[in-house]
């Protein structure tokens, strides 16, 4: 199927109100896409469904799903976008919105007297931006596919959700069979060009990347064995660098307990903090808006490839949230007791601003 043709699939989809995602994995050439044929609305219960599935960042809230067999499945090779400028990071720290940065310096000064005061290590506070848009959806995921290969590329459109894209950089769980990959995944800086081995990080990022490395094996031990962790590194997605450890091994049972596993896992300590429990309350008290499917997740359940069972699951970063007149970002940072107020708004600009580097 051309490009043409998947505008035209797409546009059908959105005329009947029917659910549709497309995607592309890390690294891939192949663009898939799952479009569903009736107008059913379809919520996951158990994690034994089949389909793709698209969850909030509240686990009480649905989490929307289209079924493997009330869909139709392609794969078209990758698009290609002509990116017509290359933005300046520097710019976006220049066109300062004073509002929005007296709202989120004033928000992450009082999670960090929150952290200082309690037991909670780490909260990963957001805030939502919004600019006016003239593309089309079709034009948007073209350029998020062509400017960042490392991630997972997506746009997802479901009714009860309305269309959303992203490039995220993170996994949430890789799963083939009995084994798993999942990755521990903080602190951001700006790529400057240098080799990656050569790249600095300071005292809190490493102590931020301890907390989600630990959390998230805290969560797994119960239903997991031989497990193995790697030694954190700098890794690199769009203009932005992370720290990333990889965490690997294999259920005592996949079948019985993946619905456990997703629980343990979502929302990770990189999106939501650590203890969970506490920071998820601040976020939904005091952030001050609902960030909906923002640091969700979202992929492949249940589907079988090869004679082998595979679920590919993503977390919901660097994404919007689209109609055809604007556009909403949603960009956030872990905080920590030694966090600076400013310097965790100016990191929110340069996220926005991966984001925003594909726009006209």
């Amino acid at each position: 199927m051309e490009s043409v043709n998947l505008q035209i699939k797409i546009e059908e989809q959105l005329a009947k109100n029917l659910p549709f995602v497309i995607y592309r994995k890390p690294e891939a050439t192949i663009i898939q896409c799952r479009v569903q044929n009736d107008n059913k609305t379809y919520t996951v219960r158990e994690f034994d469904e089949s389909g793709f599935v698209f969850a909030p960042f509240d686990d009480k809230k649905d989490t929307f799903y289209i079924p493997e067999a009330i869909s139709d499945y392609f794969e078209i090779q990758s698009l290609k976008a002509t990116l017509k400028h290359k933005v300046n990071q520097d710019d976006y720290l220049l066109a300062i919105d004073e509002k929005a940065r007296n709202n989120h310096v004033n928000l992450v000064s009082n999670g960090i007297n929150y952290i200082k005061k309690s037991t909670v290590d780490k909260i990963v506070l957001s805030r939502r931006e919004t600019i006016s848009n003239q593309e089309k959806i079709i034009h948007l995921f073209q350029k998020l596919e062509e400017r960042y290969k490392t991630a997972f590329v997506y746009c997802w459109y479901h009714p009860n959700t309305g269309v959303w894209l992203g490039a995220t950089p993170e996994t949430l769980i890789k799963v083939e069979e009995e084994n798993f990959k999942t990755m521990a995944l903080a602190g951001t800086q700006l790529d400057k060009g240098i080799s990656l081995d050569e790249v600095l990080w300071g005292a809190k990022e490493k102590i931020e990347q301890e907390v989600v490395t630990e959390a998230i094996v805290e969560g797994l031990k119960e239903f997991v064995e031989k497990l193995e962790i790697s030694h954190p590194k700098t890794h690199k997605a769009g203009t932005l660098l992370h720290i990333k450890t990889d965490i690997k091994g294999s259920f005592k049972n996949k079948n019985k307990e993946f619905k456990a596993i997703i629980n343990a896992l979502h929302p990770t300590p990189a999106v939501c903090g650590y203890p969970k429990a506490k920071a998820k309350a601040f976020i939904l008290n005091e952030e001050g808006y609902d960030r909906a499917f923002y640091t969700g997740f979202l992929g492949e359940i249940n589907i079988d490839k090869n004679t082998k069972n595979t679920s590919e699951l993503f977390v919901n970063l660097r994404c919007m949230q689209y109609n055809t007149s604007k556009l909403h970002i949603y960009v956030g940072g872990g905080i920590t007791k030694d966090s600076d107020p400013l310097a965790e708004w100016e990191e929110t600009v340069r996220k926005t601003a991966t984001m925003k580097s594909i726009l006209e």
